[in-house]
């Protein structure tokens, strides 16, 4: 009996990538699901890897908090729309004093030119009330120098309440939406950018070649989540959320033992180095992306095989492997 390539890659992507998701391309990578936060969030805390650890502040009122100001969403919450666990920040919503919840994160080493800084975000819902700019939600990386290079944020009553870049694009993403953000550090000085939807499909939004913010040359060595005066709620409408927070260096998203395309292979790394479901959803969004060369990308199939018949595929190779020894 004969193995066939893509078993044969299966096997291979098994046993060599069994302590690493990303194996090598990823150069640091965080979720919620990380054992560091089975107690909750604090800070201190440094799950996954290529991070210093998580610092947390809150400068408002805890007087109707639906949750601890920074928390794991465990329970699914109609307004999470990123699936448990999930990074969560919530606030008062007292209109004139915007009290904030933030979460700050240094990177071991500055964004390189040609990284990618990814995450899921799910922003909150923002409301049609309210004094101007009272409320909304940033995610920013910030410079050695402790200034904005880049930032996407939110704020009531501008920009119809969606999502704008540091410039005051208009994404076209609203407010309350869950996307995940791909930002690409092109030179010293720009990047690249896309928005995508959650499981994949075509962009929302994209910028090649932008201008980054603040000082010239100045490398991009934190990232820094907030939301403001936006309210707390039960069902986390109005709370926002995110995860799998990912660092990596010119690889395809989800393709975990880097051969250059997103497959069924890649799957079975994910199967074998922890199963997160945000691993899963990741390669899901991915899968099928094209390979370096022509002949690679015509084998890719644009059906994304459901996790039952890739097992089937993956346990049925290892017998092939057991009678061919025998």
């Amino acid at each position: 009996m004969r193995v066939n390539s893509t078993s044969l890659a299966i096997w291979l992507a098994v046993t060599a990538c069994a302590s690493d998701l990303a194996c090598g391309n990823t150069t640091a990578f965080d979720d919620a699901s990380h054992t560091a936060y089975d107690n909750g969030w604090q800070t201190g805390d440094n799950g996954g890897t290529g991070f210093t650890p998580w610092s947390l502040s809150y400068s408002g009122v805890l007087t109707g908090l639906s949750h601890n100001p920074q928390f794991i969403a465990r329970s699914p919450l109609s307004g999470n729309l990123l699936g448990t666990p999930a990074f969560g920040l919530t606030t008062s919503d007292r209109d004139t004093f915007s009290d904030t919840c933030e979460a700050v994160r240094t990177f071991n080493a500055p964004l390189a030119i040609g990284q990618t800084l990814s995450i899921d975000l799910d922003g909150s819902d923002l409301g049609t009330g309210g004094q101007p700019f009272s409320r909304g939600n940033t995610f920013q990386l910030i410079g050695s120098n402790g200034q904005e290079r880049f930032s996407l944020y939110t704020s009531n009553r501008f920009n119809d309440n969606n999502w704008a870049t540091h410039r005051d694009e208009n994404t076209g993403v609203a407010a309350g939406n869950a996307f995940r953000v791909e930002f690409t550090l092109a030179t010293a000085n720009s990047y690249n950018l896309a928005l995508l939807p959650i499981g994949g499909g075509n962009p929302l939004f994209t910028q090649t070649g932008a201008a980054l913010n603040g000082a010239l040359n100045t490398g991009i060595t934190q990232l820094r989540i907030s939301a403001y005066g936006t309210g707390s709620t039960a069902n986390g409408a109005k709370e926002l959320f995110f995860r799998m927070l990912m660092l990596s260096s010119d690889a395809l998203s989800g393709d975990y033992n880097e051969d250059g395309r997103v497959d069924a292979a890649d799957y079975a790394v994910w199967r074998k180095t922890g199963a997160v479901q945000s691993g899963y959803d990741l390669w899901r969004a991915h899968f099928g992306e094209p390979a370096t060369s022509s002949a690679i990308a015509s084998s890719a199939t644009s059906t994304v095989p459901e996790p039952a018949a890739l097992i089937t595929l993956i346990f049925g190779l290892c017998g092939v492997t057991r009678i061919r020894r025998q």
